[in-house]
This record gives C-alpha cells, structure tokens and sequence, in this order.
C-alpha cells in the first residue's frame, strides 16, 4: 500500500461522516424534526472536522515547502561557492 496523504484522511472522514448519517437515519425511529436536527448536528460536526484537518494539512504541506525550499537554496548557494572557488 502507498504512503496515506492527508487528502485520503479526509475522503475517509466525508465517507464515514456519509455513512453514519445514512445508519443512523434508517436504523433509529425518531420523528422528522428530530432526525433533521441529528442530521444538522451530524454533518456540521464532520464539517468541523474536516476544516481542522485540512488546515492541519495545509499547515504541515507549508512546512515541508519552506524545508524543501531552504535546503534547495542551500545547495544552489553551496554549488555557486563551489565553482566561484575552482575559478
């Protein structure tokens, strides 16, 4: 199986967030007002989650951007020193 990235995390989460909600609305007798307000809580819960995930995401993808892109000056400034010093 390949690396999981943060993408998959939330398909899963918005799946089972789906899948929940569905169980939840067949297998529990409640009246209609009732089960549209579980539904409300429910998919405003998983919305929740998926904006805290994301941003968690987001934030590490950042971090990792800024760490790739000062290691990549580091070694263009190492290469020029390099060649400015065979010159």
């Amino acid at each position: 199986m390949g690396k999981s990235t943060g993408m998959d995390f939330l398909v899963g989460v918005a799946v089972g967030a789906v899948i929940g909600a569905a169980a939840a609305i067949l297998l529990t007798p409640a009246a209609g007002e009732d089960t549209r307000k579980f539904i409300s809580d429910k998919t405003r819960d998983a919305v929740k989650v998926t904006k805290d995930t994301a941003a968690k995401v987001k934030d590490k993808v950042s971090e990792k951007v800024d760490r790739i892109k000062g290691n990549l000056g580091d070694k263009v400034e190492e290469t020029f020193v390099e060649e400015d010093s065979e010159i």
